[in-house]
């Protein structure tokens, strides 16, 4: 059963990794956690994914 949570945790962060790299190149937006996580991490010249 701890095995099946890790897989679906794991799906599910690949997922919104995809979608929310899909948003940005599109240049349609992102949700306001990932703007927020964009804005501080140019603010601290970090790529995003690293902070």
């Amino acid at each position: 059963m701890k095995k099946v949570k890790i897989i679906y945790s794991l799906l599910g962060t690949i997922f919104i990794a995809v979608a929310v790299s899909a948003f940005r190149l599109a240049s349609l937006g992102t949700d306001p956690y990932t703007t927020f996580n964009l804005g501080f991490s140019n603010l601290l010249n970090m790529e995003f994914g690293i902070f």
